[in-house]
């Protein structure tokens, strides 16, 4: 392995053991609407730095990440196809900078390789 590889998984490694919340993408506050939408809430969830989740949700009723989606539902009430509700969950994990693997509420994330 190269040192700038080690030095990469070292980097990972040291982030990884930060303390991390649950991010579930689309809000448990709308479970009932994305419910009928066909998608389950705790079906997709991204591993955060506890100071990044809580700065995305800091605030009134769930903060900005809350607000973004109780917009996008406002406007489309009484439904949406779920292609344009994926849509908006890539735009929305794009526009407010969350990386992490996307999985379900209930599994750990993978881990990291632990030879260099």
């Amino acid at each position: 392995m190269l040192p700038s590889q080690k030095a990469l998984l070292e980097e990972a490694a040291k982030e990884r053991s930060k303390p991390h919340e649950k991010h579930h993408i689309f809000p448990q506050a709308f479970r009932e609407w994305f419910g009928k939408q066909g998608i389950a809430v705790d079906a997709y969830v991204i591993p955060l730095k506890v100071e990044k989740h809580r700065s995305i949700h800091r605030g009134e009723r769930g903060g900005p990440w809350n607000e973004a989606w109780r917009q996008f539902i406002n406007a489309r009430l009484q439904g949406a196809p779920k292609e344009e509700i994926y849509r908006h969950a890539g735009q929305l994990i794009y526009e407010f900078e969350l990386f992490g693997p996307v999985m379900p509420y209930w599994k750990q994330p993978p881990s990291l390789p632990t030879e260099y």
